[in-house]
């Protein structure tokens, strides 16, 4: 069984820590196909919880960089209003945070 609702009041969605998981992208798709006055989708990969290892192991790093990829490749593709804001974030970033 599949519900469909239609969303009128949101017009601004924000999801920091976006990693591309299915469950992740399966919500801003269904966010994007379903709100009707939504005037931005603000997506940002950067990690928002993490534990400090002393340094980032490069599968975390690829890991991350994912979210950035998915995040182009299928929400974009389906941004039929130009809403679909993608922050890119490098491992840069993550690699130069401050130490705890």
């Amino acid at each position: 069984m599949s519900i469909k609702a239609t969303y009128f009041g949101l017009s601004v969605f924000f999801k920091p820590g976006f990693y591309g998981q299915k469950d992740q992208l399966e919500l801003a798709l269904y966010i994007l196909r379903n709100s009707v006055r939504l005037k931005s989708m603000k997506i940002n990969p950067k990690p928002i919880i993490a534990e400090y290892l002393g340094e980032v192991r490069e599968s975390e790093g690829f890991f991350f960089l994912d979210g950035y990829q998915v995040a182009l490749k299928f929400l974009c593709k389906e941004d039929r209003y130009n809403v679909v804001d993608v922050k890119e974030v490098g491992l840069s970033v993550i690699e130069s945070a401050p130490d705890l």
